[in-house]
């Protein structure tokens, strides 16, 4: 669009310039037709003064006798020849002026008009040459603003390279070098914010690792204290307690690895989340049929207020983050888990609330960061299981909130989970 406009401007110029040209030609061309007309008109009376003094009775004859010739000159050439006599009689009227002294080859000699071709020439000259010396001027400009641009956004892809801070050049003019001065200068500021962003990443993956390790030297060296324990001759009894708590050790460290490996490739996208329209009902069924046997030790109890609603999600990775959530209810004393699905034309909503002791208001805003840890969380937890919920509902597009209550007679927290109806028709 600005590449049109710029174009159309140059050409209205260039069109202007001509323009002119023309309009100056055609003045001087009028101009010298009336000049060689008024010196035709000289030359004319000149010859009848002539004549008129030799015999003044011939110049009635001579004014008829040119109009005679005027007349026969706008004739066509079938008609002169048909005519042929009388243009051989008008003919012989003008070799008559011979005998005064006019003739053909002596009339431009007797007139002005040699000095009227020469200020043609000269004039239609002068005019072109002004007409082209403007259009070169036009272009001229055009390819020095052009080279001016050019140098301007060099100089400032140098800068940019040199890592200089970076200076907006955003431009509010048409043409093609202000829509490419502001893609450069958008361009730059993306980079610029996808290196901040690199640069996060690099410092977050950091500290990622040093958690990582840190969370796997406490049951390595648990592991390496009983293994060595386990060389000394000690009860059977004793031996089957340690080999249960290796075996403890090891299901910890797989499950930290595990989890942590699929926090990595969902952040990173390479675990595709295949999203389904599936029942509400039935999904919730499931999972509360995993927690059967811990909701008996704990004398907890998961009760669901669901009919016909469905959910566009993936199935397997949504009921993980729902079981994480009931799963961190029951360990904080949460007895009474209830769970009710609202659905509209935008998005079904899943509401788990529970009456366990409440999260912290210190603590509340940090709950889904990976490795954060409440006051009253357990000695053995991982800080890992509400970081790994969230994620797998942003990689669904939806949305996860949560708010708690420690007051007396009102303890309990409520996670909501909201994931959208896809754009896409989808299964």
């Amino acid at each position: 669009m600005m590449k049109k406009r710029e174009n159309k401007k140059f050409i209205v110029l260039l069109l202007m310039i001509i323009f002119l040209i023309t309009i100056a030609t055609i003045g001087i061309t009028i101009g010298l037709e009336q000049m060689y007309q008024q010196e035709w008109y000289h030359y004319t009376n000149q010859i009848m003064e002539v004549i008129g003094e030799d015999d003044p009775s011939k110049n009635k004859e001579i004014i008829q006798k040119i109009q005679e010739v005027e007349k026969e000159e706008r004739k066509s050439q079938e008609e002169r020849e048909a005519g042929s006599d009388k243009l051989n009689e008008g003919k012989n009227d003008k070799d008559e002026l011979k005998k005064y002294g006019f003739s053909p080859e002596k009339f431009f000699n007797q007139t002005n008009l040699s000095q009227i071709t020469t200020k043609l020439v000269l004039y239609f000259g002068l005019t072109w040459l002004i007409g082209m010396f403007m259009v070169f001027i036009l272009i001229y400009q055009t390819k020095k603003k052009h080279e001016k641009e050019i140098k301007l956004l060099d100089q400032y892809c140098q800068e940019i390279l040199q890592g200089k801070e970076i200076v907006g050049i955003k431009e509010q003019e048409e043409g093609e070098f202000s829509l490419l001065r502001n893609d450069i200068y958008r361009m730059t500021v993306m980079l610029k914010e996808q290196n901040q962003l690199l640069a996060l990443n690099q410092k977050q993956t950091e500290k990622l690792m040093a958690d990582i390790s840190h969370q796997l030297k406490t049951p390595l060296t648990s592991l390496t204290m009983i293994n060595d324990l386990l060389y000394q001759e000690l009860p059977l009894e004793k031996k089957q307690e340690f080999l249960d708590q290796m075996a403890q050790e090891v299901d910890r460290m797989k499950w930290l690895i595990k989890t942590l490996l699929d926090m990595a490739k969902l952040d990173s996208k390479t675990l595709r989340l295949e999203k389904k329209w599936e029942p509400c009902l039935p999904l919730l069924q499931e999972v509360k049929e995993n927690f059967h046997t811990m909701c008996e030790v704990e004398k907890a109890h998961i009760t669901i207020e669901a009919r016909d609603e469905k959910v566009a999600c993936d199935k397997k990775w949504t009921q993980e983050a729902i079981s994480n959530i009931i799963k961190n209810a029951i360990e904080h004393q949460g007895k009474i888990i209830h769970i009710k699905v609202e659905q509209n034309h935008l998005f079904t909503k899943m509401i788990i609330k529970d009456n366990g002791e409440g999260i912290g208001p210190n603590d509340i805003h940090h709950i889904f960061e990976r490795f954060y840890k409440a006051e009253n969380s357990k000695e053995d937890s991982l800080g890992l299981g509400l970081a790994f919920t969230k994620s797998i509902i942003l990689n669904q597009g939806g949305e996860i909130k949560v708010k708690s209550s420690r007051k007396q007679g009102e303890t309990g927290t409520t996670f909501t989970l909201k994931l959208y109806a896809p754009m896409k028709k989808i299964k």
